[in-house]
C-alpha cells in the first residue's frame, strides 16, 4: 500500500505530486493493466518471446549504428 505523508504547512499539490511520483516508481498502474484480464500462460509465453525479439532487434540496430559512428569518427 502506498502512503505519502502530508508535512506540516506543505502544499497540497506538492504531495499530490510526491504520489505521482511513487506510482510510477512502484509501477502501479503497469500492474493494473497486466492483471485486468486473465492471459493463458502459453499466451503470456508467446508475448514474451515476441518482445524479446523485437528487444534483440532494437539493440542490434543501436549497436551498429554506434559502430558506425565509431568508424566515421576515426575516418575524420
Amino acid at each position: 500500500m502506498l502512503r505519502i505523508e502530508v508535512k506540516f504547512k506543505e502544499d497540497p499539490k506538492r504531495a499530490f505530486q510526491r504520489l505521482k511520483q511513487l506510482v510510477v516508481k512502484e509501477d502501479v498502474i503497469g500492474q493494473v493493466k497486466k492483471r485486468r484480464r486473465y492471459l493463458k500462460p502459453s499466451v503470456a509465453k508467446r508475448l514474451k518471446s515476441k518482445e524479446a525479439e523485437r528487444q534483440r532487434v532494437k539493440d542490434l540496430k543501436k549497436d551498429l549504428q554506434q559502430a558506425a559512428r565509431l568508424e566515421q569518427q576515426l575516418w575524420e
